[in-house]
């Protein structure tokens, strides 16, 4: 029976006339990515009400406090996802609900008399009652009845209560079971809830679990130096777990979420399993580890990771059958993570709490993008991650380790500045995203988690890493002015933490300086860095002129300038987006496309004597491309890639290499291994670091299509429907 104590969460500030009308229930299941809400209450009072308890199916879920914003003292019942309240029930009005086992046995408490009686009754006929003090109990003596609390009921039935140890502040737990009594052990309270460092947050309660076997784990708190996990069953009696130092669940075939020393494991009958996840470095203050929270019948466990250092603590709660784990989320307006004291079911149903009703999002929906819409590709040669958006405003993101199956991943809230941000390559390997969300410019990946701030940056951006690894962010303000952030210092911090030192500009200004205007972009942007140091930022104005707005070591000066690269090789008008590049060896390209949707390339390199344009469509008798849709990328050794969709949604590329004797069409579609359906929207294109090629998009019905071409030889490029392989 998994039963939690009330764990209050501090309620935002709100007036009572701007409640909205609804119960939040933390509960989702381990293969669904959350739970979508319905209407309910929440107290205009404080915090939305807890659920106390949850039975092991999942059926039946009942309260402590209240649903009613009107009265405070109502206690409820949800019974298979329909709340009752308690006076709606003949023969539960009286009572207090304490515990619901599986088969709707009910453990309660009456207090109609001059002191509170326990008794079972059941959900279906609450009418007929079996008070414990009426029964002939044999066993163990000692249970005082006239002050014994009822404290869990077990699925076959058992029911424990706690009494008061005389002339002390313990508390002793008991089992009947058969109307046969035994004395378990005692422990003191206030040790529950004591500032332990490296614990599950149900360290030292008298009770933690029990199974339908009638198999009871807690733990025996005398002391803080005297907390040890106990078990007690019809076989064996009281135990000690002398090997174990945490317990978090007993699972019906006698398994227990356990933590031994350092590492999480499983344990049964004295044999342990270890589960591959144990703590990193930490001591008696700073560090990090994992504490057990649970397990489920069929092998998904709860953990919880404990992170603490000199700028505070992190706690978070995690679900998996297999590395990775997988974030439990809510999904509402905004993503709240389910509380670090949740537990989980035997039936695999995970709650913190938070009280209401709920009904379960559509297992499908977990797997499928809006259709058309645009996505990252993160390619390295340790594994590969696609992300998309998805209903609801959710990032959807599937991943694939090296040796690993495509799964899916954490599937958090996104806006759309996230899914118009920048991908960069590292110089080390691995990309970071760049983009404009809540918190101003954020940074993430390729060991980069942070924010630049500077939040007046609202579109347009685009970025890249300097060689030394340091970062240069780009993008327009809803003015137009074009501004930079950058950093320039590394400070690391004693015992931990370090933090970047950001800079900002007014590349507006600088121009200005100059006499020149700032471009009226109007298309994303584009940006690079070149190997001898020169930064370019690329776009399309309005009327269809390329600029570049750049700076290079051989201007002399730390102002930036603006380029009209139409103006300067007589390109024809552009429309749609562009995507720009430098290569290792010193050449510099912005590629777009004409009103025909030919690639138009604009380029410079050593040699050129300036800079120069082409017609990639008509120079190799490719097909005109979907303005919009292009995207390309240098590899390492020196070629150019550009990927682009056509009217008939083929994925198509023009590349050059050197020594390839000028540039090349290809239909990437026609020579795919696999069929797939194709993608409508936007392309990201990445090459890893080990030379492998990498597309992801979305097609019309939602799927996340992924194309790859490996350097394996065979000159072929691979299609993967990870919608399909996530959801088989």
């Amino acid at each position: 029976m998994r039963r939690r104590r009330s764990t209050h969460i501090a309620p935002e500030p709100h007036a009572p006339e701007q409640l909205e009308a609804r119960i939040v229930l933390s509960t989702t299941y381990y293969e669904w990515v959350g739970v979508e809400m319905l209407p309910g209450y929440q107290a205009e009072y404080g915090t939305p009400d807890d659920v106390a308890g949850v039975s092991e199916n999942g059926r039946y879920m009942w309260s402590e406090a209240a649903a009613d914003p009107t009265d405070p003292d109502e206690p409820y019942l949800i019974i298979d996802g329909e709340l009752r309240y308690l006076r709606e029930l003949d023969g539960l009005s009286d009572l207090s609900v304490h515990a619901i086992n599986s088969d709707g046995l009910v453990l309660a408490a009456d207090s109609a008399g001059d002191r509170e009686r326990v008794l079972t009754t059941h959900i279906d006929d609450p009418t007929i009652r079996a008070y414990l003090d009426e029964q002939e109990l044999s066993g163990e003596s000692g249970l005082d009845l006239a002050s014994a609390s009822p404290a869990a009921l077990t699925d076959s039935g058992a029911v424990l209560v706690l009494t008061p140890v005389p002339e002390t502040d313990f508390v002793r737990l008991w089992i009947v079971r058969d109307q046969v009594v035994s004395s378990l052990w005692q422990a003191d309270p206030a040790l529950a809830h004591g500032q332990h460092v490296w614990e599950h947050l149900h360290y030292g309660e008298l009770l933690i679990d029990t199974n339908a076997g009638d198999t009871v784990i807690g733990y025996r708190a005398l002391s803080e130096s005297e907390i040890r996990p106990m078990l007690w069953s019809p076989q064996t009696g009281v135990l000690e777990l002398t090997d174990l130092t945490q317990v978090a669940s007993v699972n019906d075939d006698g398994t227990i979420m356990a933590k031994q020393d350092d590492r999480l494991i499983l344990w049964r009958d004295g044999d342990t399993e270890w589960t591959g996840y144990g703590d990193g470095d930490h001591d008696d203050q700073f560090g990090s580890a994992w504490a057990p929270a649970g397990r489920a019948a069929d092998g998904v466990r709860l953990v919880t990771q404990i992170n603490r250092g000199p700028g505070g603590s992190a706690i978070h709660t995690f679900l998996s059958a297999s590395s990775p784990f997988k974030p439990i989320t809510l999904l509402e307006q905004d993503e709240r993570p389910i509380a670090p004291a949740a537990t989980i079911t035997e039936s695999g149903l995970v709650h913190d709490g938070r009280a209401g009703w709920f009904r379960a999002i559509d297992p499908a929906d977990a797997v499928i993008a809006l259709g058309g819409a645009p996505a990252h590709v993160w390619g390295e040669s340790d594994g590969v991650t696609v992300e998309t958006w998805a209903r609801r405003g959710r990032r959807l993101t599937i991943s694939r380790g090296a040796l690993e199956d495509w799964s899916l991943g954490h599937s958090g809230s996104a806006g759309a500045g996230y899914f118009a941000g920048d991908l960069m390559s590292h110089p080390a390997g691995g990309q970071a995203l760049v983009f404009s969300g809540p918190a101003g410019l954020q940074i993430l990946g390729a060991g980069r988690y942070e924010s630049l701030e500077a939040s007046e940056i609202a579109s347009g951006v685009t970025g890249f890493f300097r060689p030394n690894g340091f970062v240069v962010v780009a993008g327009t303000t809803e003015a137009g002015e074009l501004r930079l952030a950058f950093d320039y210092d590394l400070t690391i911090i004693p015992k931990g933490g370090a933090f970047y030192s950001i800079g900002y500009a007014s590349l507006s200004e600088h121009l200005a300086q100059r006499g020149l205007t700032t471009p009226a972009f109007a298309s994303n942007l584009d940006s690079f860095i070149a190997p001898w140091g020169a930064m370019t930022i690329a776009g399309i104005d309005d009327s269809g002129d390329l600029h570049a707005v750049w700076w290079s070591p051989g201007l002399g000066s730390p102002l930036w300038t603006s380029s009209n690269l139409s103006a300067i090789t007589g390109a024809p008008k552009l429309v749609g987006n562009v995507t720009a590049t430098a290569t290792p060896w010193n050449a510099m390209q912005v590629v777009g496309t004409d009103e025909r949707g030919h690639a138009i390339a604009v380029w410079w390199s050593p040699g050129s004597g300036g800079w120069q344009w082409s017609d990639l469509t008509a120079e190799t008798g490719g097909v005109p491309l979907a303005p919009g849709s292009i995207t390309g990328a240098a590899t390492r050794w020196g070629a150019i890639e550009v990927v682009g969709r056509t009217a008939e949604n083929e994925v198509a590329t023009y590349w050059w290499a050197p020594g390839s004797g000028g540039w090349t069409y290809e239909s990437i579609t026609a020579r795919q291994a696999e069929p797939t359906a194709r993608i409508v929207g936007p392309l990201s294109f990445e090459v890893a670091s080990d030379g492998s090629q990498h597309i992801a998009g979305v097609s019309e019905g939602g799927h996340v299509i992924h194309l790859f071409w490996l350097p394996d030889g065979t000159n072929t490029w691979h299609a993967e429907d990870l919608t399909e392989l996530v959801s088989s």
